[in-house]
């Protein structure tokens, strides 16, 4: 082992014991998610995920202003810095990834809420000791967490006799994030309408059953009919766009 293998060890010994321990100066857990689907490409099938804490727990801030990258400014929504210097930097970034893998970093605060989810921005920057990285979130900073209910139709039957229609369907209720939206829609003669709507934003994992423009949800007593399901682009995420019932 060299000098600086030494030094990375002896620096995250006292990062971990005096830091975290002794003086609480860490309030997260950060966790990096390698995320495979059994399909073929994100949110088709069933997702696996090889989950890494990172030890010792790095410092996490939030940005004041854009940050520059290559002379460019970008948006950034976490620095993570102090991240220990003995880790390669293929486990920061996912390596070279399949078509149906993705990988994203997971943060919860020392509360133990929910946990925030958030995808690299650029390149780990790596200083003499240690690796710092750029994230941006993955839903929008300003949505805001509710209290859920989704509700998919399986399947509909119908009785002979009576001719009643009868439906199964799965309601599965959970923390979801909802940001306002503008619906709307063009009447007979041609004028947009415009009618009160909610996206939410729901964990893949969470859903049993994929939504559907068929599915409806409930936030806050009131129910909104899907005009849209949409996985995001880092298969973390379904996106209902909803539509407020009548």
């Amino acid at each position: 082992m060299s000098f600086r293998d030494d030094l990375i060890a002896m620096v995250d010994e006292i990062r971990g014991d005096v830091l975290d321990t002794e003086l609480g100066m860490r309030l997260h857990t950060v966790e990096t998610v390698l995320r495979t689907w059994s399909g073929t490409r994100p949110g088709d099938g069933t997702p696996t995920d090889v989950v890494v804490v990172l030890d010792p727990p790095p410092k996490v801030l939030t940005p004041r202003g854009r940050q520059q990258d290559g002379g460019r400014e970008q948006r950034v929504d976490l620095v993570v810095s102090k991240i220990s210097a003995a880790l390669a930097e293929s486990a920061l970034t996912g390596g070279t990834l399949a078509a149906n893998q993705r990988f994203y970093w997971r943060i919860t605060d020392g509360d133990g809420g929910t946990p925030a989810y958030y995808w690299l921005q650029g390149m780990p920057e790596k200083r003499t000791l240690e690796w710092q990285v750029n994230l941006r979130a993955l839903r929008p900073l300003d949505a805001v967490s509710v209290s859920a209910t989704v509700i998919t139709p399986t399947a509909r039957s119908m009785d002979p006799a009576s001719g009643l229609v009868s439906e199964t369907a799965t309601s599965t209720s959970l923390t979801a994030w909802v940001g306002p939206t503008a619906l709307g829609e063009r009447g007979a003669e041609e004028d947009l309408v415009q009618r009160r709507g909610l996206t939410l934003y729901v964990l893949t994992d969470e859903l049993p059953t994929r939504p559907t423009v068929a599915s409806r949800f409930q936030v806050d007593g009131r129910t909104y009919r899907v005009a849209a399901a949409e996985v995001e682009p880092y298969g973390l995420y379904w996106k209902l766009l909803g539509e407020e019932s009548s």
